[in-house]
């Protein structure tokens, strides 16, 4: 005998588990992630341009040289820095560097950082010589330290590379 029609039960389904389908962490090549360094490194010169040129056209130009003259213009470039990181990684997960080379910020596990995480790295890569810590770690991490301290990885984006 077969059950009677209930339409106020929940639907029965068969789901599986996302965590059992979830595809594997496949870090990003150094080569890679030296070619997202250099198009950030554009975009961040071409940002810090129009922050130049708005300050300019707001305080007029004797003001402005005045303005970035000195340390003011090294704390200018690290809000900048600090500015573009935390809101490309943070929002998005991925820089414009990221998105042309087909990677992208993730945490240990694979889901999106946390905004403690992207500040951590944002902050790591100040510390001198932090760039040169990618090239001297094992393969098979392929991390820095402004990977490795606040516990996130760089990947590829899953269906490219």
């Amino acid at each position: 005998m077969t059950e009677p029609h209930d339409p106020y039960r929940a639907p029965a389904s068969t789901l599986a588990d996302p965590a059992a389908e979830a595809l594997p962490l496949r870090p990003a090549g150094k080569w890679r992630r030296l070619g997202t360094n250099v198009i950030d490194s554009a975009c961040f010169t071409v940002l810090a341009m129009l922050v130049g040129v708005a300050l300019f056209l707001a305080v007029g130009e004797e003001q402005a040289l005045a303005l970035l003259a000195g340390w003011r213009d090294s704390l200018v470039s690290l809000v900048i820095t600090i500015g573009y990181y935390v809101f490309f990684e943070g929002l998005l997960g991925r820089t414009p560097g990221k998105f042309a080379c087909g990677t992208q910020v993730v945490d240990e596990k694979g889901g999106p950082p946390r905004l403690g995480q992207v500040v951590g790295r944002t902050f790591a890569r100040f510390v001198p010589f932090e760039p040169f810590s990618l090239l001297f770690s094992p393969d098979d991490e392929r991390t820095g330290w402004h990977d490795r301290w606040p516990r996130t990885r760089v990947v590829l984006v899953p269906g490219r590379g």
